[in-house]
C-alpha cells in the first residue's frame, strides 16, 4: 500500500497553497470520468468514508464521485477532466481532431455549468511548446464564452422577493443581480424555499441562466426552478437540482419581461449570490 497520507502531507508541507485532484481528493476530487463531464446533481461535499483511497474499484464509488452527497462532511468540489485532443498526449495526426468551439462550449455548461471545476489537458509537442492549433482552439473558445456572458440582461434590474432576511434590503432581491461577489439574497432562519422576481423593464429574449449560491456559506439548494410571465400565466422554462458555486442552462429563446427564480427546496435558508440570463 501506498503512504497516501505522508505523501498529501509532504505536498502541503512544500507548497501550502497547492491543490491535489484524484479520486480520494484531499483537496478537490475527480469527477469520475475523463469526459468533462459532471453529474447532476453535484454537490461539493462527499463522505470520507466514500472513497477510501485513490483507484478503489466500484460503481458505488464512481456514482460518489459524480454526484457528491448532500449530507458529506467534507467539503470536496469535483473536478472534471478531459483532453482538447483524442488522446492525452500531442500528436500531429491529431491537430485535425482537436475539439471544435462548440463541443467546448457544452463541456464548459456541463462542468462548470453543474458545479464543477474543468480540467482542459493541452498536451505540448514534440518542441515542448503548446501547438499553434490548438492554442488557436483555446483563444477561440474563451472568445465564445466572453460573447455569451458579456451582457447580464438582468444585472441591476428591479427585483422582490417572497422572503428577505429580516426585511432587511441587505439581503434583498437586489443583491442577487449587482454583481458584487460578497452580496446574495437570503430568506428568514427556517425558510427553506422562495422566490425572486425580476422586473427586465421591457420583453427581452433570452436563453441562457446563470445561477450562482454564496458557498461560503456552504451548499443548499436541492431543487429550483426558472420561470417567466407569458401574460396570462408563469411558465416554467428550466428545472434543476444542485446549484452550488455556478449553475448554468441553456434553453429555446424566451421572451419575456418577468422571470423567477424559484428554489423548491433547500437544505437551510436559500443564499443566492447572482442570478444572471443571457442571449447565445
Amino acid at each position: 500500500m501506498y503512504d497516501w497520507e505522508r505523501y498529501y502531507a509532504t505536498v502541503h508541507r512544500l507548497q501550502p497553497d497547492a491543490v491535489i485532484f484524484s479520486d480520494a481528493g484531499p483537496d478537490v476530487r475527480w469527477i469520475g470520468n475523463e469526459q468533462g463531464i459532471a453529474g447532476d446533481p453535484c454537490w461539493s461535499t462527499i463522505g470520507s468514508r466514500t472513497v477510501p483511497y485513490p483507484g478503489a474499484p466500484g460503481d458505488d464509488i464512481i456514482r460518489a464521485l459524480q454526484n457528491g452527497d448532500p449530507e458529506g462532511d467534507i467539503w470536496r468540489p469535483g473536478e472534471s477532466d478531459v483532453s482538447i485532443r483524442p488522446g492525452w498526449f500531442w500528436h500531429a495526426e491529431e491537430d485535425r481532431e482537436v475539439r471544435s468551439v462548440e463541443n467546448l462550449v457544452d463541456l464548459y455548461f456541463r462542468s462548470v455549468g453543474r458545479n464543477s471545476l474543468l480540467l482542459l489537458n493541452v498536451p505540448p509537442n514534440k518542441q515542448g511548446l503548446l501547438s499553434e492549433t490548438d492554442v488557436q482552439r483555446l483563444a477561440e473558445f474563451r472568445a465564445e464564452l466572453n460573447r455569451i456572458f458579456r451582457k447580464d440582461l438582468a444585472s441591476g434590474k428591479k427585483a422582490h422577493a417572497s422572503n428577505s432576511r429580516g426585511k432587511d434590503p441587505a439581503f434583498g432581491a437586489g443583491c442577487a443581480l449587482d454583481g458584487d461577489a460578497g452580496t446574495f439574497w437570503a430568506t428568514d432562519d427556517g425558510v427553506t424555499s422562495g422566490w425572486i422576481e425580476v422586473d427586465l423593464g421591457t420583453a427581452t429574449k433570452f436563453n441562457v441562466s446563470m445561477v450562482q449560491e454564496a458557498v461560503q456559506l456552504g451548499q443548499r439548494v436541492e431543487s429550483y426552478r426558472i420561470e417567466y410571465q407569458d401574460g396570462a400565466s408563469w411558465k416554467s422554462v428550466v428545472t434543476g437540482t444542485t446549484v452550488g458555486y455556478k449553475r448554468l442552462d441553456r434553453f429555446e429563446p424566451i421572451t419575456a419581461r418577468w422571470v423567477r427564480l424559484v428554489i423548491d427546496k433547500a437544505k437551510a435558508c436559500p443564499a443566492i449570490n447572482s442570478f444572471g440570463l443571457y442571449l447565445k
